[in-house]
């Protein structure tokens, strides 16, 4: 078993411990503040160019992560991909693919950063955010509708005095049918189809409300049925953690990371899974 992801999974899983109590070789490649277009590298130029590859990979990820176009949720690690991009049996495909979904993407994340940097200097009245919110839509190719209720939030008068409180609440960036084909998903998934994988996609949960109900948004909710049904039509297996009874908001050290004594729980929670509720040849 190999596991992809970031930082939220090395919080998570204890490689060592889950290959003791499942009985099975586990391996994280887990890299700090990484995304799908290094996950991607990692499963084609990585696992892909191994003699001897695992019958199972899982993907962790957050919120809507997995269809983001990105390589990094914080800043480039340019030696990074300079690493995971030198020449494979199949090295060249997958950059060429890399580069493709990168290059469609990186004008509309250019201008979007633009439009949300700027807000200081803008009056917020209402004409003001229709003409943000429909100038926006029009550059990035977004649904106006989304972008105008993105902009009220953007350009409200106390967003910016409670950024701080907000700053990790579930993230959501459109509907996953407008999303996914322009992300890495897709090409994760015949990537692992090439070389005969079995992908298991893993949706962690962000810090459950205090009252142990689930801190996530109507649109997020739809967004994971929406996956599912996708995953379950590319035959591949995905799994929602988000409301799961044994994970409570005491576990975390932030709205995504557990604490460290947690993660040995964690790893006996999905040992405990993989047991019981999953069958490997399906």
């Amino acid at each position: 078993i190999v596991f992809l992801g970031n930082s939220l999974l090395d919080t998570r899983i204890d490689p060592d411990y889950l290959a003791e109590l499942v009985g099975k070789q586990v391996t994280s490649i887990a890299t700090d503040g990484s995304g799908p277009g290094i996950w991607f590298l990692q499963l084609s130029n990585v696992i892909g160019a191994g003699q001897h590859r695992p019958d199972t990979v899982f993907v962790f990820f957050h919120d809507d992560l997995i269809t983001r176009p990105i390589s990094f949720t914080g800043p480039a690690d340019r030696a990074l991909i300079e690493r995971l991009s030198r020449p494979t049996s199949n090295g060249t495909v997958a950059q060429s693919t890399y580069d493709r979904i990168l290059g469609a993407n990186t004008l509309k994340d250019r201008f979007k950063t633009v439009f949300a940097s700027i807000y200081p200097a803008v009056d917020s009245d209402s004409s003001g955010q229709r003409l943000i919110a429909s100038a926006s839509a029009f550059i990035t190719g977004s649904n106006r509708n989304r972008v105008s209720k993105t902009s009220e939030q953007v350009f409200s008068f106390a967003n910016k005095r409670d950024q701080a409180a907000v700053i990790q609440q579930p993230k959501f960036h459109g509907a996953f049918e407008s999303v996914v084909d322009g992300s890495f998903l897709p090409s994760l998934i015949s990537g692992a189809n090439e070389l005969g994988l079995k992908l298991v996609l893993v949706r962690v949960s962000a810090r459950p409300r205090d009252d142990g109900t689930p801190n996530e948004p109507e649109s997020l909710a739809e967004y994971s049925k929406q996956l599912a049904s996708y995953s379950e039509g590319e035959n591949v297996r995905f799994i929602d953690m988000t409301g799961h009874p044994g994970i409570d908001a005491a576990m975390y050290y932030d709205g995504y990371h557990l604490k460290h004594r947690f993660r040995s729980y964690y790893t006996e929670i999905f040992a405990e899974w993989l047991q019981t509720d999953w069958v490997p040849d399906q």
